[in-house]
């Protein structure tokens, strides 16, 4: 923190400056759009991807810095791991229902359109079921810690390492909603002779 000498001597620039190394992280909110502002002004990035569950912005060429998933609902952090969870799984379950129902319309229109995503298909619902399982043998992993049957150890590593995958693995798996819907407009386009 800058002391009053400090502000004296020198002038302080309030021009955003981007950051010269900065790992990925994801930020979850109810909320979104304040927050993803407030990192775009004070990061000095710009957003390149955004759809109903998920906002990515980046300073550089990486092609995201920080991604903001969107989660109704979400109040301050739960400390209850398995509230936690339910909540990322929820969230997945939301996005993999409306991957589905794309698939199933978009199959009777245009059936070569729906299977250029199945990529971002297959990705989604093996992540967003992942999530379920995982979230399946934390609960059991809790109910197991509560009547001291097993080695707390183990059932403990059960809980965090669910919790984790619904924490950092699980909310970007949200953005293959976009890829999905958006791939068959290019897959195509090519013609054999233009590779």
């Amino acid at each position: 923190m800058d002391s009053h000498a400090d502000k004296a001597r020198r002038p302080l620039d309030s021009t955003p400056v981007s950051p010269s190394m900065f790992a990925h992280f994801v930020l979850r909110t109810s909320d979104r759009g304040p927050l993803r502002d407030w990192y775009l002004k004070v990061l000095n990035a710009r957003q390149v991807f955004e759809n109903e569950y998920i906002s990515f912005i980046t300073y550089d060429d990486e092609h995201h810095r920080v991604a903001f998933v969107q989660i109704p609902g979400l109040k301050k952090a739960p400390d209850d791991d398995l509230t936690a969870i339910a909540a990322a799984v929820a969230a997945s379950a939301d996005a993999l229902e409306d991957a589905t129902k794309w698939v199933a319309q978009s199959a009777g229109a245009d059936l070569v359109n729906a299977l250029a995503g199945s990529v971002p298909f297959l990705r989604l619902a093996g992540t967003a079921l992942g999530g379920w399982l995982l979230g399946k043998s934390a609960l059991v992993a809790q109910g197991k810690l509560a009547t001291r049957d097993g080695d707390p150890a183990f059932l403990e590593a059960k809980v965090i390492t669910a919790r984790f995958f619904a924490e950092v693995i699980l909310p970007p798996a949200l953005a293959q909603l976009g890829p999905l819907k958006a791939a068959g407009r290019t897959v195509f386009a090519l013609k054999e002779e233009q590779f």
